[in-house]
């Protein structure tokens, strides 16, 4: 609670920093008892771009399935961290989610 001389409403403070508010997941999907994580990205095409897209799922602490999908057509594969990597057209096939 405020103190009596406090001003109301309170003075806002910056709690959140602009590369906490950047680490957002873009879906997520509920499917039954499956939750699916999805960053949506046009391409990774240089190493900071990568590193900048995996990183709010390689936050994300549990056993769901987390999936990065791209404009560019791929064979979809699985990264060493067990992130799925998908291209638009493959994302788009209904047992894609589940490979």
């Amino acid at each position: 609670m405020a103190p009596m001389n406090a001003p109301f409403p309170p003075p806002i403070m910056p709690i959140f920093s602009f590369e906490f508010m950047s680490l957002s997941i873009d879906f997520v999907v509920n499917k039954g008892r499956k939750k699916y994580y999805i960053q949506s990205v046009l391409s990774l095409g240089d190493a900071r771009k990568e590193k900048t897209e995996l990183r709010p799922l390689l936050g994300v602490r549990d056993f769901f399935r987390k999936i990065i999908v791209t404009k560019s057509g791929m064979k979809p594969w699985i990264d060493e961290e067990g992130i799925l990597h998908l291209g638009l057209y493959e994302f788009l096939n209904p047992d894609a989610m589940d490979l």
